[in-house]
């Protein structure tokens, strides 16, 4: 399996189609790399595959060694105000989408609500202090 940037819909097609061992090589590779974006959209991809799936049950499936808070974007981002996915309040975890997926308990829903996540605009941004000499 060639690492690059997968979509959701070849996530979905690697899932069901390749064997877990080239997943992990492939996972590893991007783990390495600090592909957190590609790393996102894999494990949300995996999550909406199965709606009783929770985000831990990811890195032990493929030996991903534990991020800040099982979430690649609070990885990079390390403070929310850094945060690389869409929201539209500093304290909504992708837009309150996540808050969405953790509270229902019905499986469709949750598998629509990780795809929509997984989906999500990305964008990487490190805002600087005001007291931060440059």
């Amino acid at each position: 399996m060639k690492v690059r940037k997968l979509k959701v819909y070849q996530w979905v097609e690697v899932y069901r189609a390749v064997a877990d061992g080239e997943i992990k090589a492939a996972i590893k590779i991007l783990y390495k790399m600090k592909s957190w974006h590609d790393l996102h959209v894999a494990l949300w991809t995996w999550l909406s595959l199965n709606g009783e799936r929770e985000k831990e049950e990811w890195f032990e499936a493929f030996n991903v060694p534990e991020v800040e808070h099982y979430c690649f974007a609070c990885e990079v981002a390390q403070e929310c105000f850094n945060c690389p996915m869409e929201r539209n309040g500093l304290w909504q975890c992708a837009n309150g989408l996540y808050a969405k997926w953790i509270d229902t308990d019905k499986i469709a829903e949750r598998e629509k609500l990780a795809r929509e996540i997984a989906t999500m605009k990305w964008e990487e941004r490190i805002w600087k202090s005001a007291n931060v000499a440059e």
